[in-house]
């Protein structure tokens, strides 16, 4: 075949294959073909889900399996209940209060109150200070927007607590001090003047009720009589008894930091105060008329002096 011949044949060829492509129909995507995508896909997603949480939990049951049981040397208990399923979230316990890191804290201002075993409290200088002369005598200390209580707003009588008339400001700290007999539950095994950073459900519920949200404690021993005006072994917040000092004579002073959401600086300067508090080394507790003050404004039964 010549080549003109074979140059007709190739141009027949593709005339040929133009008019089949033109004349064949395209087939056109299922109505439902995005909708059976997505099916697939979740079916996908959920298969993965499901085999993770298999993981997970034949995970946890090996790592349970793993976890020692008890030593069997000694007599043999009745078992309990675990907590979870009684539906209680063990709570964890109390731990020592650690210093925020920020500038260190100037307790420039004192607090004389004989009336409190002859305590000597320190704060910054911005801090306002005041003394409820009882019985029983309370002190209390709080930054600028805090209220303090007075006299005629506290219902003391056996608990040794008031509160001031409304609630703590976002950031608020009230500290409060009083005289007591024995030590709440909380105190038996914590040394004196370690301060204790109490959180959720361990929050005494004075200072839930002024919405606070974290509480330090400290006590320290007074090396004094105990006081008429002291308070006694109940808690009240949770009708917890109370646990004598150990040589029958010595009282105990409690104090407390209620706070609401404290910023590092005001966390730090609550500490600091508990920290800080010592007691004047002459007079006896109820002796003086009045309690002296350097730069704070006192208050006695409500009465600004």
């Amino acid at each position: 075949m010549t080549e003109y011949g074979d140059e007709a044949a190739a141009q027949e060829l593709r005339e040929l294959r133009e008019l089949l492509e033109r004349g064949t129909p395209r087939p056109t995507a299922p109505v439902d073909r995005m909708e059976r995508v997505r099916a697939k896909v979740v079916r996908r997603r959920q298969r993965r889900t499901a085999g993770a949480a298999a993981l997970t939990l034949a995970g946890i049951a090996v790592a349970a399996s793993l976890v020692p049981g008890p030593a069997q040397d000694g007599p043999v208990l009745e078992p309990s209940l675990p907590a979870a399923s009684r539906g209680i979230v063990p709570q964890p316990a109390s731990t020592d209060w650690s210093p925020p890191d920020v500038p260190k804290v100037g307790l420039t201002e004192e607090l004389k109150a004989p009336s409190l075993a002859g305590l000597l409290l320190r704060t910054p200088r911005s801090w306002r200070t005041s003394v409820v002369q009882g019985p029983p005598a309370l002190a209390f200390a709080g930054p600028p927007g805090t209220a303090l209580p007075d006299g005629e707003a506290c219902d003391a009588g056996a608990t040794g607590r008031c509160a001031p008339d409304r609630d703590l400001p976002a950031g608020g700290v009230l500290v409060s001090l009083r005289l007591r007999d024995a030590l709440e539950r909380e105190g038996r095994n914590v040394s004196p003047g370690s301060v204790q950073d109490l959180r959720g459900e361990r929050v005494a519920g004075s200072c839930r009720v002024m919405e606070g949200t974290r509480e330090l404690v400290v006590w320290y021993a007074t090396g004094r009589p105990k006081s008429s005006g002291a308070s006694g072994g109940t808690s009240g917040r949770d009708g917890g008894d109370g646990q004598d000092s150990q040589d029958g004579r010595d009282g105990y002073l409690e104090a407390r930091a209620c706070l609401r959401g404290p910023s590092p600086q005001r966390l730090a300067e609550a500490g600091s105060i508990l920290k800080g508090i010592t007691f004047q080394k002459t007079g006896t507790p109820g002796n003086d008329p009045d309690d002296s003050h350097t730069g704070h404004p006192q208050q006695t039964k409500g009465t600004t002096k």
